[in-house]
């Protein structure tokens, strides 16, 4: 080329500038690749699972080469680039085996020792005897006095995975802890 009269040094040079000019451009497209290569690979979430990514609470829609979408609670649709998905925490709910249902429950400052006992002691049993409950992970304690309120918190597992079924699930204990209260002659302090 150089006998030719064809200036090989601008050439090359030209090239050099054009070859990273391209790397530059490609780098992001080829980092959300590897991403998606990445949440393949891994699956920490598939189509259809609830996840948690940041802020972003929804349904996996898509799973691209570039970006996941998410379907939100209030029904938008978010793109989040898979290099950022790939290197972030990603919260799958769809993934759990069972769900935490632990209510703190207030009680007036006019409840007695007594009383306090034997709610503890009734909720407890309810709990155990809930179909739906995993028993030898139930706990009920009296855990502070708060400014306003004796304060009960409860930590009962319930044995599903699917939230509607769960929410049925704590209707019942919801009810049934209300029911206890009130046999018992003690009443929810006001928040």
């Amino acid at each position: 080329l150089n006998n030719s009269g064809v200036e090989i040094s601008a050439l090359l040079a030209g090239l050099g500038i054009g070859g990273v000019a391209l790397a530059l451009a490609l780098q992001k497209p080829i980092e959300d690749l590897l991403g998606a290569v990445s949440l393949y690979s891994q699956q920490p979430m598939q189509t259809g699972d609830l996840c948690k990514y940041g802020t972003v609470l929804g349904s996996v829609e898509e799973i691209g080469l570039r970006t996941t979408r998410i379907r939100t609670l209030n029904d938008t649709l978010v793109s989040v680039p898979n290099c950022i998905i790939a290197h972030g925490a990603i919260e799958n709910f769809s993934a759990r085996s069972k769900i935490l249902y632990h209510p703190d429950l207030p009680l007036r400052y006019d409840t007695t020792p007594e009383q306090m006992q034997a709610i503890i002691n009734d909720i407890d049993l309810m709990a155990r005897e809930q179909e739906k409950v995993i028993s030898d992970e139930v706990r009920v304690r009296f855990t502070q006095f708060a400014s306003n309120a004796l304060i009960v918190k409860a930590r009962i597992y319930v044995d599903e995975s699917d939230f509607g079924a769960y929410l049925k699930v704590v209707d019942e204990l919801n009810l049934a802890i209300m029911g206890i209260v009130q046999k018992h002659g003690a009443h929810f302090a006001q928040g």
